[in-house]
């Protein structure tokens, strides 16, 4: 059996920084979480809600703490544009039955009736780009708190609870999943614009663990390092060519004094992971049914992401064509979204899923980060190839990439070949076009020759920005047909600048064949 502690994980605890989390699922078994719900009362995607969801270009930049969110003036429109004036005659302070019965005929939609595939879809269905993730924060409906404005707060709070829970704090108690674990949790429903007033009032009792929802500007402009830890910043969808979904994925902030620390730093690598069949599942969970090959190739992943994590290069772990991996690249996996900082030593790596299939091996990788003032979870994939003398190198490694996206593309890299499509052996492919150093609009197509005998072709691309070549991502083109030429729209060039690529041609037991690197530059 693989062991849990590789040497990152080995440090970090040796130097007391990395609060040990380490069978997510065995602490949500028990224990308590308080979660307050925060709903979004403005129509702002939730991929603006911080910009660091999308970058300018795919590369990474330093950022400071202004930077993180906007001002409160510039999401939605200012309070005195919505509803009615508060000393309006015709305001009254509705009753329980009132506002039943309103936001039952659409009155006041305290929440939108969405369909369960409304809020990211599974990963067989439709895919979506990464700004299509969920609902737009407007989609949620108008808050009640609205009616407040009445001027008879208290009436209209005492009418809100014996009305019980929205519709929306429900749906978000379902989506979430907790109730599943067995933990037991206590949600509150909190509006974003009195969010700070809440958190200062509350009680030790009922003080928040964790905030989910679309968290509010205000967050991330001040109360974050008033009360939050800072959090690795989400991972981003890039286009892979073969993820057909999402999952459901609001805000997630872990409070500074959370009541339950261990359980909301449980909750937030379990929530990372989709609710999954193994999401939060430890190590040893993951390979307790593994083949020798995938724990060897897994072992082999783990000990290489912790020497990238220590800012060491790979040495003969690395193949002879692996893509370069930056430095600053690792650095920007474990950026936060405060002034906070998480370094290598800070981490643990875990094994979240392998699987080989001849002399290819994916390995989906889970790294903790911890300390006192920050923590996150990140989702790094490691392919590997086996040498003639059985040895695992890693040939690729995508840093950070959602739970889900890496499952999707691992499981697809380590298929089977269907019957008679790999026969004949692997020829690999030439690349035609654009020729080395072409200027295309954006998404431009790809074109290449087909040698035969593949069942998969894989885009291998990285994007240039000041600094050098960014971390390398995977577009994968499944060979389902017999045809001499290819063609794919490069759906990750979707942002102006230089970028290269080269063609993986997979064919039967994982043997391949790799065409040399072009480069392409985009414009808008």
């Amino acid at each position: 059996m693989l062991s849990g502690c590789v040497l990152v994980s080995c440090v970090g605890l040796a130097r007391g920084q990395v609060r040990d989390v380490r069978d997510p699922r065995e602490i949500l078994r028990r224990g308590q979480l308080v979660v307050w719900v925060v709903k979004a009362s403005t129509a702002v995607p939730r991929d603006l809600h911080i910009p660091q969801y999308r970058t300018p270009t795919p590369g990474y930049t330093e950022s400071t703490t202004g930077a993180l969110g906007q001002t409160a003036s510039s999401y939605g429109q200012t309070a005195g544009s919505y509803g009615t004036s508060t000393d309006s005659a015709s305001i009254a302070v509705p009753t329980a039955e009132q506002l039943a019965a309103a936001e039952a005929n659409g009155g006041l939609p305290a929440y939108n009736e969405q369909t369960s595939g409304s809020f990211g879809q599974t990963a067989g269905s439709v895919g979506t780009v990464a700004s299509d993730h969920g609902q737009t924060a407007g989609s949620y409906g108008e808050s009640l708190s609205t009616i407040a404005q009445a001027g008879n707060a208290p009436a209209i709070q005492a009418a809100k609870a014996a009305q019980g829970p929205s519709k929306f704090l429900l749906e978000m108690e379902s989506r979430l999943g907790l109730g599943f674990t067995g933990v037991q949790v206590k949600y509150r429903e909190v509006e974003p614009e009195k969010l700070g007033e809440k958190l200062k009032s509350a009680q030790a009792d009922e003080f928040p663990d964790l905030l989910v929802g679309t968290l509010p500007a205000a967050w991330w402009n001040g109360l974050q390092r008033q009360y939050g830890l800072a959090m690795l910043r989400p991972a981003i969808r890039l286009a892979d060519g073969v993820s057909n979904g999402t999952v459901f994925s609001p805000d997630v902030a872990i409070l500074a004094h959370a009541p339950h620390k261990d359980v909301a730093r449980a909750a937030v690598i379990w929530l990372s992971e989709g609710s999954g069949a193994c999401a939060g599942c430890s190590e040893s969970a993951v390979l307790e049914h593994a083949t020798k090959e995938a724990r060897i190739a897994a072992a082999k992943a783990s000990t290489a992401m912790a020497q990238l994590l220590q800012g060491n290069g790979l040495g003969d772990l690395a193949d002879p064509a692996i893509a370069e991996i930056a430095p600053r690249s690792v650095r920007a996996m474990l950026a936060t979204t405060g002034n906070e900082s998480i370094d290598g030593s800070a981490t643990r790596v875990e094994v979240n899923g392998a699987e080989v299939v001849g002399r290819l091996a994916a390995v989906m990788l889970r790294v903790v980060g911890s300390t006192d003032r920050a923590f996150g979870v990140a989702h790094p994939l490691v392919v590997l190839r086996k040498e003639e003398d059985g040895s695992w190198r890693v040939l690729h490694v995508s840093l950070n990439q959602p739970a889900w996206q890496s499952r999707d593309v691992g499981g697809v890299l380590v298929q089977g070949c269907p019957e008679k499509m790999c026969e004949g052996g692997l020829l690999g492919i030439s690349q035609a076009a654009p020729p080395d150093g072409d200027v295309r609009p954006l998404t431009p197509e790809l074109w290449w020759d087909n040698g035969g005998g593949s069942r998969l072709q894989v885009v291998e691309w990285q994007f240039a920005d000041a600094s050098g070549w960014s971390d390398a991502h995977l577009y994968l083109v499944p060979d389902t047909g017999v045809r001499l030429q290819t063609r794919v729209t490069a759906g990750f060039a979707s942002l102006g600048g230089k970028y290269r690529w080269r063609v993986w041609s997979v064919g039967a037991e994982g043997e391949m064949k790799i065409s040399g690197w072009k480069t392409l530059v985009v414009v808008p």
